[in-house]
């Protein structure tokens, strides 16, 4: 090199040291006296998977424990006239009134503890699968190859279908203590009668009903899952493209967290009713062996309560009609009217028959029974996650990683 045409030479990591100082005794080279800042180290793929499966755990624990309440009305009115009698609730604000006015935080908080065990459980399987499936899917064939909206409904529809292995014996437990409420409730709407969670466990358990309605379960669960992911994924990366870099930080987390989430679980929940009021009719009904007064906690020598009338088991369409009419079980009390089909309690065999059997005696209503109920509790049930999802993976990483909500979203984009 010619004198006076130096350049320095770049240094390690291809940082260039700075210039020469005029009081540097190399007569113009340069000397560093301290070595270049080294670069950050990145944490393992492993670490980042850890730390967004406690936020997601955490967020989705959170929030179900939040809304459980809502989640009791909902379910409450979902069962609300399915059983032959007079309808108790008008809407969702006149349940909630009435099962706290009639029954205490007792009531709106029934199979609290089962609900808050089973989401911790199953949250935490679900975003370990989630977040892994999406980030394989992000990699394969180095990007690109697979669509990312089909990426997100794939990974929610696997991460729902292991989770519901953890999930559906807590759903169970829960469901049939929200009807029940308080042990011995005169205002119960449930044909069991557990002193707690704990006991309400251990009766289905005995019973081998802990994976009962499991397929129906999963038909609700999968849908509503694939769907809230996929458009809040969708929203969140569409807002966040045309977010301008001058955005308030308030305004930031409104349309980036709380407007993709509560927008994404309302439509979830709502187009989904139908699926979830099956579930709750096959996951509450009684044993089609006992008679209503034994499933009550009751015994055969209460002879104050009515002979039992023969109950008509509704059968799928794939089974023997004659077989179907020919089924009966107990129940506790004549079949009263009705104004669609016949009235009184039956027994559905699966999903088929309860579609069927619930539009036939209680029309389309009765199939979007607690529907803006089930909409408010998953759209609010949804923003409360994300919400703490977001907040926790800022947190800990500050936004980054490769298994973070955002750094996904646009290595699929």
């Amino acid at each position: 090199m010619q004198a006076g045409t130096t350049h320095p030479e770049p240094g390690p990591y291809g940082l260039s040291p700075p210039p020469p100082s005029d009081d540097d005794d190399s007569g113009g080279n340069s000397i560093l006296h301290q070595p270049p800042p080294q670069p950050q180290r990145p944490r393992s793929e492993s670490s980042h998977l850890v730390h967004v499966v406690l936020s997601g755990a955490i967020g989705g624990s959170v929030a179900d424990a939040c809304m459980h309440g809502l989640d009791t009305v909902k379910t409450r009115m979902q069962k609300d006239g399915t059983s032959g009698h007079t309808s108790k609730y008008s809407g969702t604000f006149h349940a909630a009134r009435s099962i706290h006015r009639l029954e205490g935080f007792a009531g709106l908080f029934g199979g609290f503890r089962a609900a808050v065990f089973g989401s911790v459980a199953a949250t935490t399987l679900y975003f370990t699968i989630y977040e892994s499936t999406k980030h394989l899917s992000a990699t394969v064939g180095g990007g690109g190859v697979i669509s990312p909206s089909v990426a997100y409904f794939s990974a929610a529809a696997l991460g729902e279908f292991c989770a519901s292995f953890l999930y559906v014996p807590s759903e169970v437990v829960k469901t049939r203590m929200q009807l029940q409420g308080r042990y011995n409730n005169p205002h119960s709407l449930s044909r069991h009668n557990y002193m707690n969670d704990w006991h309400a466990l251990k009766c289905v358990v005995k019973e081998r009903r802990m994976y009962h309605g499991w397929g129906s379960t999963l038909a609700r669960d999968i849908p509503l899952t694939a769907i809230q992911f996929t458009l809040y994924e969708n929203i969140r990366a569409l807002i966040l493209r045309h977010q301008s870099p001058t955005t308030s930080p308030i305004l930031a987390v409104l349309t980036t967290d709380i407007l993709p989430g509560a927008t994404s679980g309302f439509v979830a929940g709502l187009v989904t009713t139908p699926l979830d009021v099956v579930k709750t009719c096959l996951q509450t009904q009684g044993n089609p062996t006992k008679p209503r007064w034994q499933q009550l906690g009751a015994t055969t020598a209460s002879a104050s309560l009515p002979a039992p009338q023969p109950t008509p088991i509704i059968s799928s369409p794939s089974s023997s009609s004659a077989s179907a009419s020919a089924s009966t079980i107990p129940s506790s009390s004549p079949a009263p009217s009705s104004s669609r089909g016949s009235g009184g309690p039956v027994y559905y065999d699966g999903m088929a028959s309860a579609f069927k059997g619930i539009y036939k005696r209680r029309g389309l209503a009765g199939l979007f029974s607690g529907a803006w109920a089930r909409a408010a509790w998953t759209g609010s049930q949804s923003t409360i996650m994300f919400f703490i999802y977001e907040a926790l993976l800022a947190y800990g990483e500050g936004g980054g990683g490769p298994f973070s909500s955002l750094s996904t979203a646009r290595q699929l984009g």
